[in-house]
């Protein structure tokens, strides 16, 4: 159990970083390593991963960091004041991760074995259960690193993805960061249900 809440707050952990906010926070497992070492892309047209062109349904089980920079094209993101995918690892768990930023850090996260049925409320941590297109979701608030997630379940509960926002300071005021993770799972979802 201990390890499943672990993987929960672990998304917020690296939103918290690529935000720039700091040193991580004490008690949060995990940093994000990118996938290279080579410089994070300038201009959406740099970007290692080409956005994905299409809006319909991937239908796989699990899916590379590459593959989730493919989930968003340049226009749904755009929608979140973000640009320049950049694929990454979660430090902690090795779990792929896309990131985007702009007004706000956009992150999807795969868990191959995640659940989100044992996930508890830790110290700033707010977990409200939901339904995101018609599928078991966690919204998860973390007031400690200032950003907002929705963990769902996929593949028949067998494995997880999370949408996660922190607002950066173009962004804040501006959106609120629960409400436009809401708005991430409710497009990233139904690309990935199977």
């Amino acid at each position: 159990m201990a390890r499943n809440f672990a993987r929960a707050v672990l998304l917020s952990s690296a939103l918290l970083l690529a935000a720039g906010c700091g040193d991580p926070v004490a008690g949060v497992p995990g940093t994000p390593t990118t996938q290279s070492s080579a410089a994070e892309p300038t201009t959406a047209s740099s970007a290692s991963s080409p956005p994905s062109t299409s809006s319909a349904p991937v239908k796989k089980s699990t899916f590379t960091n590459a593959e989730l920079c493919e989930l968003l094209t340049a226009d749904e993101v755009a929608q979140f004041g973000a640009a320049n995918p950049t694929p990454t690892y979660n430090g902690s768990t090795a779990h792929p991760q896309c990131q985007w930023r702009g007004e706000m850090v956009v992150a999807i996260e795969f868990g191959p074995d995640s659940s989100v049925e044992v996930i508890r409320t830790g110290e700033g941590i707010t977990n409200t259960n939901i339904e995101v297109m018609g599928l078991p979701a966690v919204l998860q608030v973390n007031t400690r690193t200032r950003s907002c997630q929705v963990l769902a379940k996929i593949n028949g509960g067998k494995s997880s993805l999370a949408t996660g926002i922190a607002l950066l300071s173009g962004g804040r005021g501006k959106y609120n960061d629960c409400d436009m993770a809401q708005k991430l799972a409710n497009i990233v979802i139904p690309k990935v249900q199977v």
